[in-house]
């Protein structure tokens, strides 16, 4: 048996697209001997009249996003300008991102706190028991939580004033002393490096008559 073979493997493909535009042209050319009917003609061309409405469609969306893009590359691009020339410092807002700040030629720091230096702690009192524990109490005059007041101690003017303990509170309770013992305190307060004047001088059993100056 002989067998017919065919050469379109080849054509390239503008070559096949001339094939199957002559082929499609001589189907159409004797639709009516092979009995295609009106009907399909008309299905037929519907079908191509949506196919091509969908690839308009395709390439309008296209066209949109591109012009889209670009809009939002010119926003940036103006915003990036602004921010160029609106000086060395920019507070917080929350529209603007680290990455437009960096982009515009910023550098971004996180806030340092600023430094205020201790202030005196007023009114100290001091009140002992029978068993030696002495109540201390004063106020902190706007010293933030976590200052630290050292609370200093001495049995007579004649010596130097020394640490009796360290603390955040501004009550507290100490044990330890001698009852009827003379003592004399202070408070000073502590932060960030920094050391306040000391407060007033209270005293424990303090004998009539003496008046204890303070010592800075």
């Amino acid at each position: 048996m002989r067998m017919a073979q065919n050469n379109h493997s080849n054509m390239n493909n503008e070559q096949l697209l001339v094939k199957v535009t002559q082929a499609n042209d001589t189907i159409s050319a004797s639709a009516g001997a092979y009995g295609t009917s009106a009907a399909q003609d008309t299905a037929l061309a519907a079908a191509e009249a949506l196919l091509s409405a969908g690839i308009t469609a395709a390439e309008n969306a296209r066209t949109a996003s591109k012009a889209a893009t670009q809009q939002l590359e010119t926003a940036r691009a103006a915003a990036l300008e602004i921010l160029g020339s609106v000086g060395g410092t920019i507070y917080y807002n929350p529209d603007v991102s680290n990455q437009m700040l960096a982009d515009a030629g910023y550098t971004i720091h996180d806030p340092v706190p600023t430094k205020h230096s201790p202030t005196q702690p007023l009114d100290l009192t001091a009140t002992p028991d029978a068993y030696g524990t002495v109540a201390f109490n004063f106020h902190n005059n706007g010293n933030p939580y976590p200052t630290t007041y050292i609370i200093e101690g001495r049995p007579s003017e004649n010596v130097d004033w020394t640490t009796i303990i360290t603390t955040t509170r501004t009550r507290l309770k100490v044990e330890g002393f001698a009852p009827g013992i003379t003592h004399w305190f202070r408070v000073r307060a502590s932060r960030l490096g920094q050391t306040s004047i000391p407060s007033n001088v209270a005293a424990i059993w303090e004998p009539e008559g003496v008046v204890l100056e303070i010592a800075a």
